[in-house]
């Protein structure tokens, strides 16, 4: 049997060096490939995210999927003139349902520590920051310009019904029932 000398087995360390790090690379490109090619990153040009063939990802609450999630988040940064790049660090608090094609949150919107509310056919909506409030949001249309409507401001306007209102005020109540004590 040959013995290696020291230059093959330098060599051979070489050459298997070379081609492990190859491999890594290659799979690198590839999982980049992949990536690009999964994109679900937000284009704030046109202030909308995901793709549409893309199987809808669970979010913070059921029936409400993580895409359309932070799209509400952006969205309300814009609606409050706040740049989009805040969104990831708010919160929906409470995710109420879908009225008539309205989405239903109570989301963080105040940084204020006090207690607040407001009162709608007699039903009182308390908040736990001064500025929270439940929201009704709606993509207008497939190029992605949304509407708000403060619950009580989408009352008065008719886009939701008093039976909306009554189920929204209790499942308010029972998601924050330390509000009502």
């Amino acid at each position: 049997m040959k013995k290696e000398t020291r230059h093959e087995q330098s060599s051979f360390l070489w050459v298997f060096l070379v081609l492990l790090l190859s491999c890594i690379y290659l799979m690198g490109c590839e999982a980049d490939a992949n990536k690009a090619a999964n994109n679900t990153t937000q284009n704030v040009g046109n202030e909308k995210i995901g793709e549409e063939n893309k199987e809808p990802v669970q979010g913070t609450f059921p029936g409400l999927d993580a895409d359309t999630e932070m799209q509400i988040k952006i969205d309300f940064q814009n609606w409050n003139g706040n740049p989009v790049e805040l969104a990831q660090y708010m919160q929906i608090k409470t995710y109420y349902g879908i009225y008539d094609g309205w989405r239903a949150v109570f989301i963080q919107s105040s940084n204020a520590a006090y207690m607040g509310g407001y009162t709608i056919e007699g039903m009182a909506f308390k908040n736990i920051q001064g500025n929270d409030r439940i929201l009704l949001w709606k993509q207008t249309d497939p190029a992605g310009n949304y509407s708000f409507y403060k619950l009580d401001d989408a009352y008065g306007a008719g886009l939701i019904s008093l039976d909306d209102i009554k189920t929204i005020h209790t499942l308010h109540m029972e998601a924050h029932p330390e509000l009502y004590l």
